[in-house]
């Protein structure tokens, strides 16, 4: 995913992993909406895929989520639900822990970047923590 150091150069990263544990949710619907909304399947090039044509046929008739206008991994919402940040000393990550990632998603090279912010997900992020950081800034004094 990234270190600390890309959101907030100058912060502690211990206050911005205890504001990223409590942002977990937010940052795992930023990474549901980049692939659902967006149809991002890598968060390096934000490229848009397509299902083939029997895939379209069978999410039609089978999957809870139909939508076929681009791949978005959501069929049953088993893999969206699985998602978790996984936060270290100095950075985090998203990973799920759901038997489709490991079987069939991530072992495919197109979707081994899915899972991770864009920028654009990165600034929406920083906007939402840049509050909190302020006001420990300004107790610091």
């Amino acid at each position: 995913m990234g270190r600390f150091s890309y959101l907030f150069p100058v912060v502690n990263e211990r206050l911005i992993g205890q504001i990223i544990k409590n942002e977990e949710e937010f940052i795992k619907d930023l990474n549901r909406d980049q692939m659902y909304k967006e149809g991002i399947m890598n968060v390096d090039t934000e490229k848009k895929e397509g299902y083939a044509e029997s895939t379209i046929r069978a999410k039609k008739r089978k999957a809870k989520y139909r939508r076929t206008d681009h791949i978005t991994l959501r069929w049953m919402g088993d893999f969206y639900d699985s998602l978790r940040v996984l936060i270290f000393d100095k950075w985090f990550t998203i990973n799920a822990d759901s038997t489709i990632w490991a079987r069939f998603l991530e072992p495919q090279e197109r979707f081994t970047k899915a899972l991770g912010l864009t920028e654009d997900s990165k600034e929406k992020l920083r906007e939402r923590i840049r509050d909190r950081i302020i006001i420990w800034l300004r107790t610091r004094r």
